[in-house]
């Protein structure tokens, strides 16, 4: 009885044919271009809403807030600032830091992008002989 029905299974796979749907050749050609303004206000943005977010936090001011958001994020991080350094007693104190370290990974991605949109606009100026 099995066999009859794995042989019919067998016959069914082998009378499929198989085509090829990938168009991966015709992508190759495809270039998508991100303005610098684009990736730079992206960057300032996200600098400027942890600003904001770490001076409520942390009694800082906008500037000094900006100013770690800033070297941490482009990973200077001369470690002069530090959010938490008060303590942890509390639930509030942990989910703050955990958030914290959620924005600086976040960050570090964002800026990692923006590098390599820059470098890929710069590179793409340099073939063109603009610079």
């Amino acid at each position: 009885m099995y066999k009859s029905i794995f042989s019919g299974v067998r016959e069914t796979v082998n009378n499929v044919t198989v085509e090829d749907d990938d168009d991966d050749d015709d992508d190759d050609d495809e270039k998508v271009s991100v303005p610098l303004t684009v990736t730079m206000g992206l960057v300032a943005g996200y600098i400027f809403m942890g600003s904001l977010l770490f001076g409520v936090w942390e009694n800082w001011d906008w500037l000094t807030s900006a100013y770690y958001c800033f070297v941490t994020i482009s990973t200077i991080g001369f470690g002069d600032l530090v959010p938490g350094s008060e303590g942890f007693q509390t639930t509030a104190d942990n989910l703050k830091m955990t958030a914290a370290s959620a924005y600086i990974v976040f960050g570090l991605a964002i800026m990692s992008m923006a590098f390599n949109l820059i470098q890929v606009k710069v590179s793409s100026l340099w073939d063109v002989n603009l610079i």
